[in-house]
């Protein structure tokens, strides 16, 4: 789980500068009341995540042996840690979903989206799951490790659908108002 949790940090590190940079940007123009610049900064911030995170992806996906040696040169740990950073990093195109959410919720000032979606995914989900599937549903520990993709879809996508019926609307009636 070390290496897994390590990977992890080694690749989330870019997403949380891409949406730290875009956070004042969306901050700033919504603030000054330009919805189109705050829809072309998500877009843009989007686009960005998601390319990003492609690319990692596939290299996790399809060559997961190298991003474990960067950690680890034991032949035999590195064999082992192979199905649990597949398994682990199985949807976590879905997590930008989450990511971008919650930025945007936080830099348009509304706080309890961001707070609540962020204790969804990783209290209310993760941790009943990470429970469940190893012994409930017999999955062993393979279980502990599908606990995230699983998360990761549910409350990223329920973070981002949300963000959208929320933020669109309101940019909508900005610009008409405007």
């Amino acid at each position: 789980m070390t290496i897994v949790s390590s990977v992890r940090q080694l690749v989330e590190t870019p997403i949380y500068a891409i949406n730290e940079g875009a956070s004042p940007i969306l901050s700033y123009n919504y603030g000054a009341k330009r919805p189109s610049r705050v829809r072309k900064s998500g877009i843009v911030m989007g686009t960005m995540i998601l390319g990003y995170t492609a690319v990692m992806w596939g290299l996790i996906i399809l060559a997961p042996g190298t991003m474990i040696r960067v950690f680890s040169s034991d032949h035999a740990l590195v064999q082992d840690s192979i199905p649990a950073l597949k398994q682990y990093f199985a949807a976590f195109i879905f997590m930008d979903l989450q990511y971008m959410g919650q930025t945007v919720f936080k830099s348009l000032n509304k706080k309890k989206q961001a707070i609540f979606f962020s204790l969804l995914r990783k209290v209310i989900i993760v941790v009943p799951l990470t429970y469940l599937m190893p012994f409930d549903f017999h999955m062993g520990t393979s279980g502990v490790f599908l606990a995230e993709p699983v998360s990761n879809i549910i409350g990223g996508g329920m973070c981002f659908i949300t963000m959208l019926c929320i933020v669109l609307p309101e940019l909508k009636r900005m610009e008409q108002t405007s």
